[in-house]
């Protein structure tokens, strides 16, 4: 997710289209369960976050600002950006803070669409053409739930939903222990050949190859039937969640061959067979993980029950007998 924000000169061709890698993504586990950890991603900044400070910029917004305030802040940086907090609740407060449709702007940021916005000071126009910005977050249950009070007005389903809960154990570090951040120290020196502020000077477009496609479509399709028995009301999921499949291949596709890319320099290039396998079987966990939360919130929202995480003792009390009492157990 960090590297999708950091390469506004990549897209990759679908369905017609040249389209941009930034992901929206949201990692959900339990308190104390080393969610925070996620902040070593940031570390990929590094580089370009040297460059960015002599200019009196920054890459990581951050998540706690008002719409006008993000919209000025992207401006500044040529429409580019990661909104990244370890805390999503610092995201769910601000759009209860907006007067307007604090998401709306955020569906738009997605689907690197055109937003115009006009100042109230002095009425003249902001404008953030092909914005290329990713979102990273991590939360718990309850933060996911107050996140996405909607479940279908169509901001849920452009996120991959990673959900885990991981066995707790208690370890304490030992003396001398160190983080080995090689990896992540490799990438950041990698981002800066792939970064630029000045848009449209060099591109790099990747292609899907037929098998690749077709095999987009059939799974695709597959997943499309279910909602559609499942009677979920976002018909958009799917779609979105395939072109979320495309990001991630693209985005892994530069990671695994940015050095040959490289070399030969502005050019077509095929996504990534490893790429393409590796996204291929993380967005089955997301779609799933993601039709699931989904399901599940429709169906207490129209029986007007509690949220989620009480769908288990929802259905073992509608299980239940009729003339079942206490004194029955």
């Amino acid at each position: 997710t960090v590297v999708s924000s950091c390469i506004p000169d990549v897209k990759f061709l679908y369905n017609g289209s040249a389209v941009y890698c930034n992901i929206f993504a949201l990692i959900i586990a339990p308190p104390a369960t080393g969610k925070g950890s996620i902040q070593v991603a940031i570390r990929i900044l590094d580089e370009i976050s040297k460059q960015l400070k002599v200019q009196g910029k920054m890459h990581n917004l951050g998540a706690n600002f008002s719409t006008a305030m993000l919209i000025e802040m992207l401006a500044k940086n040529n429409s580019i950006g990661l909104l990244f907090d370890p805390e999503a609740d610092t995201l769910s407060k601000n759009r209860e803070n907006e007067c307007g449709d604090y998401f709306s702007l955020l569906r738009k940021l997605f689907a690197n669409e055109l937003e115009i916005y006009l100042r109230k000071s002095n009425g003249k126009p902001i404008i953030l053409e092909d914005p290329v910005v990713s979102v990273l977050l991590t939360g718990t249950a309850d933060q996911l739930y107050n996140l996405f009070e909607n479940f279908e007005n169509g901001l849920f389903s452009r996120f991959f939903i990673l959900w885990y809960s991981p066995e707790r154990k208690f370890k304490l570090k030992r003396s001398g222990y160190k983080y080995d951040f090689s990896y992540i120290n490799d990438l950041s020196l990698m981002i800066p050949n792939f970064y630029s502020l000045e848009r449209g000077k060099r591109e790099y477009i990747l292609e899907f190859s037929q098998d690749q496609m077709d095999i987009i479509e059939s799974t695709f399709q597959e997943y499309q039937e279910q909602i559609n028995e499942l009677g979920y009301d976002d018909p958009g999921i799917v779609a979105r969640q395939a072109l979320g499949l495309c990001k991630l291949a693209s985005t892994l596709t530069i990671i695994l061959n940015y050095k040959e890319i490289l070399k030969f320099g502005s050019f077509d290039f095929e996504i990534d067979e490893r790429a393409f396998i590796i996204a291929f079987l993380m967005t089955d966990k997301f779609i799933r993980t993601s039709m699931n939360i989904a399901m599940n919130q429709s169906l207490l929202y129209k029986k007007k029950t509690k949220p989620m995480k009480d769908l288990v003792f929802v259905q073992l009390l509608e299980s239940l007998p009729k003339n079942f009492n206490t004194a029955d157990i």
